[in-house]
């Protein structure tokens, strides 16, 4: 990853899309990116910079964007470890801020700016004024939900001063888009995303047994999956305690990237509950292998605690990824999470906070009295007929497109 000037672009389809979350385990933000560029965006990535890349696809991801006349800009910043908190926060989105305004700067034509998270919000608002370009606000995340409080505060007084300007936004979950408009006072249509990834065919290749063999789970016939972020929030205490509760022949594994003093208390208390036997934390794996694990599963898990409203109304994409691998789910009964395996009969919702309620799911799910391979053909329906992220990608493309159009005509 390099950083320094860039060529000038001149288009009337340039889209700057600016994120300084930590883009390397996660495809949406490439997926957007190609979409744009397969229907004749200019697409430029403005990212902070992480060093650590390996077990991620980025290298592949950004390949694929470069073949299409797509570019990253990398800024790799200071670390700003001395000082109050609060100094913290105010000086890496100003780094940011500069140093991303140096790269737009050198891009010509009318733009549109989009911004990935609440750091790069203020910093693509004012590139836009700056450049009498477009805004858009992909919302992955109610980030400031989990700020806290003095910071909390700050940036949503921010956010009220900006997303009523917004010319565009996009979010993954429809009560999150009303929340947006009613506390913020978005005056634009959101445009709903799910978190979906596009139609793969995923090879079995044993790659799951392999990983079961190697944490001493090889005897057991059902196996249910977590994968992803390991954190207090995603309720991981929940899956090791509920372990014991399992019905012989099942049991879980965990596999996920986190705090290494986290997870190394999570494997105490996996040691502590006497459930070593039957529940292993595995080390992460890059995305394309997370979903062949995920394909050789019974039961794909999607647990979250009810910490703040940006988990209460989770739009995580292990959801959708278990439905295109015809994987039946047990998820938190939140009402974004539920709403979806209840309507189309693919999982079970549960009190995350329960062990007992979440091992009697897994139980069922794993036993005769369960249709389970009626449940798996309705989940990879439903995943093509409606949640695929090519269906998705025609809605953001719409949008752009209609932006495109407002301006070029300014």
């Amino acid at each position: 990853m390099k950083n320094g000037r860039q060529t000038p672009m001149k288009s009337s389809r340039t889209v700057v899309s600016v994120v300084s979350a930590d883009i390397r385990w996660s495809r949406r933000f490439f997926l957007e990116a190609l979409a744009l560029a397969e229907h004749g965006f200019r697409v430029h990535i403005i990212a902070r910079a992480y060093r650590d890349e390996s077990g991620s696809d980025l290298a592949e991801w950004e390949a694929r964007l470069h073949d299409l006349g797509g570019q990253i800009t990398w800024l790799s910043l200071r670390s700003y470890g001395v000082g109050p908190r609060w100094v913290q926060w105010i000086l890496g989105p100003f780094e940011f801020l500069v140093r991303a305004a140096l790269v737009v700067r050198s891009i010509e034509g009318p733009l549109i700016l989009e911004a990935h998270d609440y750091v790069s919000l203020p910093v693509a608002w004012l590139l836009s004024i700056l450049k009498k370009g477009r805004l858009v606000y992909f919302c992955h995340e109610l980030f400031s939900e989990g700020l806290p409080r003095g910071v909390r505060t700050v940036w949503k007084r921010l956010k009220s001063a900006i997303l009523p300007q917004l010319d565009g936004l996009i979010v993954p979950e429809a009560n999150r888009a009303e929340i947006l408009v009613r506390e913020y006072g978005v005056r634009v249509e959101p445009v709903v995303i799910v978190n979906s990834p596009p139609l793969l065919s995923i090879e079995r290749r044993g790659r799951l047994r392999r990983l079961m063999d190697r944490n001493g789970l090889a005897d057991f016939e059902h196996v249910a999956i977590y994968v992803g972020l390991l954190s207090p929030a995603r309720a991981i205490d929940t899956i090791i305690r509920g372990a014991q509760l399992l019905a012989p022949g099942i049991c879980t594994i965990i596999v996920g990237f986190g705090a290494d003093q986290y997870i190394s208390s999570l494997r105490a208390e996996v040691e502590t509950q006497g459930c070593s036997t039957r529940c292993a934390i595995a080390d992460p794996v890059s995305p394309s292998e997370a979903l062949e694990l995920i394909a050789e599963a019974d039961v794909g898990i999607a647990l979250y605690r009810d910490t703040n409203r940006n988990n209460y109304y989770c739009a995580p994409n292990k959801i959708f990824e278990y439905m295109m691998c015809g994987v039946p789910i047990v998820c938190s009964a939140f009402p974004g999470l539920k709403s979806i395996v209840d309507e189309h009969e693919v999982g079970l919702a549960v009190d995350p906070e329960d062990p007992a309620d979440f091992a009697s799911a897994i139980n069922f799910l794993c036993s005769k009295q369960c249709n389970r391979a009626a449940m798996q053909q309705r989940a990879t329906e439903v995943f093509r007929r409606k949640y695929r992220w090519e269906h998705q990608a025609e809605k953001i493309v719409c949008l752009f497109e209609k932006l495109s159009i407002q301006a070029s005509s300014q």
